[in-house]
């Protein structure tokens, strides 16, 4: 009786991406559930039933069930997140209330502003300093406090203190940024890494299968829970920074351990 009734296994799912919503499938009863928020998910089975796990981020995986599944009533499984996204745009505007005439009104008031007077520095260079004709009024004023001399004005003398600001602010103003042009940088090249990290499974694959699948033994429809496997040594960033004996020597390692496994499963 025991071998004909199913029990209610309690799953986990883990992955990089979001795990809630991931369809696992019963192919045996047909029956089948999707996981909550935290990947968790209940589903009834029995000894030999297969599990086909398939999200849309995520590569698809077949799991059989064995008897320590039954007897423990839990079953672990790690997806590989695989790339299905587009690129990032940003897009830069100002907020637009969706009438057209009105948003029009808008842009052309703005305008007339800066027509009418409004101040305007974009022509203004604050890196150096302003030198200007000097006039009778200028020889008639007292000596310049701050420094003016050779018939400068400076301060004191009507010179210009935007100019005399930026030339002392400028350098400060080059070096924040340039910090903030790295953090961008670095933020780019982070998100441009992630990204080529979601395409090294199949390159991976396609550059080691016949060593993987003719020298490790490791079965063809256990491709990417193997390599899931091997995920959590760091193969994914070594591969793409092309340290292959690396990634070869942890093929070798990890594949006698994943083979125990399923051995083990098997049982």
């Amino acid at each position: 009786m025991y071998g004909q009734e199913r029990i209610v296994l309690y799953g986990s799912i883990k992955g990089d991406g979001a795990i809630e919503n991931i369809h696992i499938l019963n192919k045996n009863s047909t029956k089948g559930t999707i996981s909550d928020k935290f990947g968790r998910f209940q589903l009834a089975v029995m000894p030999t039933d297969t599990l086909v796990v398939s999200g849309i981020q995520f590569y698809y995986q077949e799991i059989v069930i064995t008897e320590d599944h039954i007897t423990n009533k839990t079953i672990p499984i790690d997806l590989l997140q695989r790339i299905n996204e587009l690129d990032e745009i940003t897009l830069k505007t100002n907020p637009l209330s969706g009438f057209l005439q009105l948003d029009l009104a808008k842009a052309k008031d703005s305008i007339s502003k800066v027509n009418k007077g409004a101040l305007n520095f974009s022509g203004l260079d604050l890196g150096k300093p302003y030198v200007g004709p000097i006039d009778a009024n200028d020889r008639a004023r007292p000596p310049d406090p701050f420094g003016g001399n050779n018939g400068v004005p400076g301060f004191a003398a009507g010179g210009d203190i935007l100019g005399l600001v930026g030339l002392i602010l400028g350098p400060v103003f080059e070096s924040v940024g340039k910090i903030g042009e790295t953090k961008r940088n670095n933020k780019r090249y982070n998100r441009l890494r992630e990204k080529q990290l979601l395409t090294v499974p199949d390159q991976l694959l396609e550059k080691h299968l016949n060593y993987i699948v003719k020298d490790l033994h490791i079965p063809a429809n256990q491709l990417y829970p193997f390599i899931a496997h091997c995920k959590t040594k760091g193969i994914l960033p070594l591969f793409l920074d092309n340290r292959q004996i690396e990634v070869l020597d942890i093929l070798y390692k990890e594949s006698e351990i994943f083979l125990k496994n399923l051995q083990k499963n098997k049982d």
